[in-house]
């Protein structure tokens, strides 16, 4: 992974705007084709990058992984006072998923002989 200052600098602006962005309440954001232009690129330019362009995806992966890191003692305060005080159903789900004691389950129901019908009678449409 790259560092974040052998970065273009425009890729850094970028960066840190698209970090301000996430960390904004959906009424505060601005929008991203203002984003690109505080960073000097154009709007599509600012797409490709976080669609496409690795290394700022892995960068920006990185920046928002420290993120959570910081803020994970505030988590579990929060959580612990939900947990004491209200005895909030969600807060125990939550500290239960993330310590991996309570997963959700798919059921996945197939008709295996209807599959294995339409298979039959495509090869036979096909050399037949």
């Amino acid at each position: 992974m790259a560092k974040i200052d052998e970065l273009d600098p425009k890729k850094q602006a970028a960066l840190f705007l698209l970090l301000e962005y996430a960390a904004a309440t959906k009424q505060n954001r601005k929008p991203l084709k203002e984003i690109a232009e505080k960073a000097g690129i154009s709007d599509r330019q600012l797409f490709r990058w976080r669609s496409e362009d690795k290394e700022f995806i892995d960068a920006y992966d990185h920046m928002v992984t420290l993120k959570l890191r910081e803020l994970q003692p505030r988590v579990v305060e929060t959580l612990e006072s939900l947990l004491m005080g209200k005895q909030s159903v969600k807060a125990c789900e939550l500290v239960l998923k993330t310590q991996g004691r309570l997963v959700e389950k798919q059921v996945v129901d197939a008709n295996i002989n209807a599959n294995v019908d339409v298979r039959e009678k495509t090869v036979e449409t096909r050399t037949g």
